[in-house]
């Protein structure tokens, strides 16, 4: 589980790396009005991943802020250097600020056994802020979605499915409504060239 954890996010940078190359060969395949429709479909779904991916860039950065802060208030020592260890390991949704928190713990039992609790109490605050405020708002926005729904998307897909769930249910609502928002326009458009050519 934690190295499928850890693979999803890559999975969808890579997905996005080689769409110029994924795209052509599905779309290739048709002619017409579908091959258009295709078209624009995958490219919409390239920019809802691109956004994703974007969006999850700076909730990491965010919260590496806020850890950050707190590291400097407690005077915890390397504050910069884990800070910015813990924005790469945010990457990692859910389990990646834990992995963190590691070598944080390891600097305060060193320097200062008191700043563990610190330490551990940082951390909380910073994943509650991140996953209650920040999250819904900027993948809210970044996928067009309101940030009620992001919040229960993740709190259904957390019931149904556990952490994998939870980790792919946001792009994945946001790649359904792509898709079926493209496919009601597409009908639209054929009813409205129906209806001028009657």
């Amino acid at each position: 589980v934690t190295f499928t954890l850890i693979l999803v996010p890559f999975f969808f940078v890579f997905m996005l790396k080689d769409h110029e190359k994924f795209a052509p060969n599905i779309y290739e395949k048709f002619s017409g009005q579908r091959r258009a429709w295709i078209k624009d479909t995958l490219s919409d779904i390239n920019r809802v991943l691109s956004s994703y991916v974007q969006g999850q860039v700076l909730i990491s950065f965010l919260l590496a802020t806020m850890i950050f802060i707190g590291y400097i208030i407690i005077d915890l020592e390397y504050a910069l250097l884990l800070a910015i260890f813990a924005f790469f390991m945010n990457m990692i949704p859910f389990i990646g600020p834990w992995i963190s928190l590691a070598p944080a713990v390891i600097v305060a039992l060193v320097t200062d056994p008191v700043n563990v609790i610190w330490v551990a109490l940082i951390t909380l605050i910073a994943q509650q802020v991140e996953s209650n405020l920040i999250t819904p708002n900027i993948m809210g926005k970044s996928l067009d979605i309101h940030p009620l729904t992001v919040i229960s998307l993740v709190l259904a897909a957390g019931n149904i499915g556990g952490f994998i769930a939870i980790i792919v249910a946001i792009p994945t609502y946001a790649v359904i409504k792509v898709i079926v928002t493209n496919i009601y326009n597409e009908r639209k458009k054929i009813k409205e060239t129906a209806t001028k050519t009657v």
